[in-house]
């Protein structure tokens, strides 16, 4: 049997370059979380996230 796996948003979000996006499927993470984490990268380390949910994703794009 197949482990079980998350994504890693944080670690996903900190290889985005500026312009480039991602998506997150919501049966996978939660909208809370992946704001939750944009909101810590962005006073940390001061880039910017735009976050868009489409249905059963989420997309998140780093705009600086």
């Amino acid at each position: 049997m197949e482990p079980i796996t998350k994504p890693n948003v944080s670690l996903t979000l900190r290889a985005l370059e500026v312009g480039d996006s991602v998506s997150f499927s919501l049966s996978d993470v939660t909208e809370p979380n992946v704001r939750s984490v944009c909101s810590r990268m962005s006073s940390t380390l001061g880039c910017r996230f735009v976050i868009e949910r489409r249905s059963l994703e989420l997309y998140v794009t780093k705009t600086r």
